[in-house]
């Protein structure tokens, strides 16, 4: 997914490549997203108390680490897709990304 892509075909094809592997490691992968998801929380905390808004460059750049080295290139590019969306959705539900905002 080095290319240039739009978000719709970038979706497209992670939940290709989910229809076709099946994302065998879903579960290992979802843990480590997690722990991910968790330690940004904790790294942004200062930033959320003084601006009420957290560096999603951050998130995003913690979950392409942790994934690049232990997954094949197609299947990290997949994998980054389909959790940074979910954390994203999970953040906002969970009111980690507005604060005294309307939504």
């Amino acid at each position: 997914m080095r290319a240039h892509r739009t978000p719709h075909e970038l979706l497209d094809q992670a939940l290709e490549w989910v229809r076709e592997t099946g994302w065998p490691s879903r579960g290992e992968d979802t843990a480590i997203a997690d722990r991910v998801y968790k330690s940004w929380i904790v790294q942004t905390n200062a930033e959320w108390t003084t601006t009420h808004s957290r560096d999603r460059e951050k998130l995003s750049e913690a979950i392409e680490a942790a994934f690049r080295p232990i997954r094949d290139d197609r299947a990290a590019d997949c994998i980054y897709v389909i959790l940074m969306s979910e954390l994203e959705l999970r953040a906002r539900r969970d009111g980690m990304l507005c604060q005294g905002r309307d939504h």
